[in-house]
């Protein structure tokens, strides 16, 4: 099955994690992280998801799944240890037309949640549409050591060059050419590593306005 790769806004958004093991856990921390309103359904949970229902960080619904944990949902992830439930809570999901996810079986859902890697505005991911998680994890693991932190920086940088890039009057293959120009800089990236972006975007600016086809 072929995936469409895209971006989703949860931010204030209901999403029902059905499960409360170890996948659950990590799935209701990457919900969390992005803004999303978490419904957790479980009659038991881990210390973890205890401590954020406590916390009023998650709804906890202490019971067994039922379709009506569903209302009012954006998205769901079937995270049980059970097959037949997670495969209840897809169908229940797909017959009201909601976002569904089977960390068992991804091919039964109707979307999977790649592997990424985060570096401030700049995500990386990785998909092989279900086909092989760990194959995933493992190039997502070389593109965390490829990309390190120092790329949340370039990407701040090039948000502020864009309106630059933009207004330049340059062609796409030329802005293309442009922006590798500033990422191949060796002060520049000097500057980025140390954590000096103003300077660093001065220095981007100079390397610009020095530009010609």
């Amino acid at each position: 099955m072929k995936f469409f790769p895209i971006h989703v806004d949860l931010n204030g958004k209901r999403c029902v994690v059905v499960g409360a093991g170890a996948v659950a856990e990590r799935k209701v921390a990457a919900l969390r992280e992005h803004g999303a309103a978490v419904r957790l359904v479980a009659p038991q949970v881990t210390d973890g998801l205890r401590k954020l229902a406590e916390a009023g960080a998650v709804t906890w619904m202490n019971n067994l799944y039922h379709a009506g944990h569903l209302e009012g949902a954006f998205l769901v992830i079937a995270a049980t240890d059970r097959r037949e439930i997670n495969a209840t809570v897809v169908r229940d999901a797909q017959e009201r037309n909601i976002l569904v996810c089977a960390a068992d079986k991804f091919a039964e859902g109707n979307f999977v949640s790649p592997s990424t890697v985060v570096r401030g505005d700049l995500t990386l991911t990785v998909s092989t549409s279900g086909q092989s998680p760990t194959l995933a994890a493992v190039l997502r693991e070389r593109l965390s050591d490829e990309f390190g932190e120092e790329w949340a920086e370039y990407a701040a940088l090039f948000g502020a060059l864009r309106q630059d890039l933009k207004t330049s009057g340059a062609t796409e293959s030329a802005r293309k050419a442009m922006t590798r120009r500033v990422l191949d800089d060796p002060e520049i990236r000097a500057l980025v590593c140390e954590g000096k972006l103003l300077e660093a975007e001065a220095q981007a600016r100079q390397c610009l306005s020095s530009w010609s086809e």
